[in-house]
Formats: C-alpha cells, structure tokens, sequence
C-alpha cells in the first residue's frame, strides 16, 4: 500500500508567492496598456491638430 505523498512544509509560502506574481502580472499587464492607450491617444490628437509628420516621428 503506497501512502500520498506528504505536503511540503512551505506550501503556504509558495500559494503566497503565486498569488503575489499573479497580482504583479496583472498590474504589468495594465501599466503596459495604459501606456499603449495614452500613446495612441496623443498620436491621435497630434494628427487632428495637423503636426507635420517629421515633428510627431
């Protein structure tokens, strides 16, 4: 009769840390397409206000 194996004494640790690096991949994830939005959002407002090309790039 082959018994389960035992939990690993830092399992509570490594249930934290994986909720931590969630948490961080959700917040990275965020800043990069809040940066993305703001970009687009002002490469847009350049082009309506009629900026030559050579000034936006």
């Amino acid at each position: 009769m082959t018994s389960a194996p035992l939990p690993s004494p830092d399992g509570n640790k490594r249930e934290k840390g994986l909720w931590i690096y969630a948490a961080a991949k959700k917040v990275a994830f965020f800043l990069v397409a809040r940066g993305l939005w703001e970009a687009v959002r002002l490469l847009w407002r350049r082009i309506r206000e009629g900026t030559p090309w050579d000034d936006i790039l």
